[in-house]
This record gives C-alpha cells, structure tokens and sequence, in this order.
C-alpha cells in the first residue's frame, strides 16, 4: 500500500493559519483600547459635568449673597477672579473632552480596520483550506476506487479460476 501524497500547500495554510491568528491579537488589542478610550471619554465628560455643576452653584451662591447685599468691593474682585479661573478649568476640561474623543474616534477606526484585516485573512486562509479538503477528498475517493478496483481484480480473478476449473471438470 502506498502512502498517499502529502497536500503541497501545507506550509501556506500554515502560514494564514498564524496570520488569522495574530489579526484575532490584533482586534482584541484595538477593542480593548476602544474601550479604554470610552471610558477616558466618559470619564472627561463626567469631569467637566462635576465642575459646571460645582461652579453653577458658586455662581448662584455668590449671586445670592450679592442681592442680600453682603458683598463687599473686595468680594466683587474675588467673585471676578474666580470666574476667571473657573473660565479657563472649563476650557481645560472640554479641551480634555475634545482630546479624549478624538483619541476614542481614532481608536475606533483602527479597530474597524483590524476587523477588515482579521476578516481578509480569515478570507485568504479559508480558500487554502477549501482547496485542502478538495485534496483530501480526491485523495480518499482515489484510493477508495484503487481499494474497489483491487477488490474487483481479486473477486473477479478468483471468480475466473472456478470458472475454468468448472469447463475443465
């Protein structure tokens, strides 16, 4: 019995194997970041929302005090200041917001794109793999027809000798 012939691109399918592999890597990489940014994101928007909350409150609180008429010059100047500030940790945290989903959009489109990379090498690594068990098929279905043929040889072969032993008898 001969051993069958071995399937010449195994090395290929081995290599797209590896390569669907690390574009699996890959993807669960660029999700996991995906999701970091989100939560950056969610985070920073939480932040600035704390601080507008906190400031309204000052605001309100500094503008109750001023109808009761308990502000003094000095306090107007302080008021003035502080708005200045709280003014600029606004822009600071919506710049952090901004930031956090330009970061969140960028980690999207590469996670789109490690999608595309797993899904075109899942894809080049499927067809090697139909034309293996194409390969195989042939193969079984050849050597199960040499089997039969074989078999038939040796049925009809033996089938041959009883008949000419029979017409000699």
């Amino acid at each position: 019995m001969t051993t069958p012939p071995k399937y010449a691109l195994e090395p290929l399918l081995e290599h797209r194997d590896r390569a669907v592999d690390d574009a699996k890597s890959e993807l669960g990489s660029a999700v996991r970041t995906c999701e970091s940014a989100a939560e950056a994101k969610a985070r920073a928007e939480r932040n600035r929302m704390e601080a507008e909350e906190r400031m309204a409150a000052v605001r309100a609180a500094e503008a109750a005090r001023l109808a009761q008429g308990g502000q003094r010059a000095l306090d107007l100047a302080r008021a003035r200041d502080w708005e200045v500030v709280a003014r600029a940790e606004m822009e600071i945290l919506k710049r952090a917001v901004e930031q956090a989903s330009a970061h969140l959009e960028r980690a999207r489109e590469n996670a789109a794109r490690a999608r595309a990379v797993l899904a075109q090498s899942m894809a080049e690594r499927d067809v090697v793999a139909r034309d293996k068990d194409r390969f195989v098929n042939r193969v079984r279905r050849n050597a199960e027809a040499a089997e039969e043929e074989a078999a038939a040889e040796a049925w009809g072969g033996t089938a041959r000798i009883q008949g000419d032993q029979a017409v000699r008898g």
